[in-house]
């Protein structure tokens, strides 16, 4: 039987095995693992792209409030990043102040000039 599971980018065709005394046995558990692991993966968003991130910000920006990131533990650094900026973009900011790795504080800011 062909089990059809929906990537963002591409479709992933697996075979299982079926049959009436099927059981899962620790290569099913693994292949279906890192199948659904590759769904996870967050993907920065059009607004999320025009988020800058820097370690200081001007008097002039405004602070949005604090972001953060649902720890899964299948995470990279760099998809908890893609989640910060668009968490940022979702509350109107422009800017993003990483406060830890999954942590960060949004700014509006009016120019890049405000941005340290």
């Amino acid at each position: 039987m062909l089990v059809k599971l929906p990537l963002t980018a591409q479709q992933v065709f697996v075979r299982l095995p079926i049959k009436e005394d099927f059981k899962m046995n620790t290569k099913h558990v693994l292949l279906l693992t890192s199948i659904l692991s590759l769904t996870a993966c967050a993907t920065i968003s059009k607004e999320g792209e025009n988020v800058a991130v820097v370690s200081k910000v001007g008097d002039d920006c405004k602070n949005l409030g604090p972001v953060t990131v649902s720890v899964t533990g299948w995470g990279l650094p760099a998809e908890s990043m893609n989640v910060l900026r668009n968490n940022t973009a979702d509350k109107g900011g422009n800017t993003l102040v990483q406060t830890g790795d999954n942590t960060g504080i949004a700014y509006s800011c009016p120019s890049e000039n405000s941005r340290i």
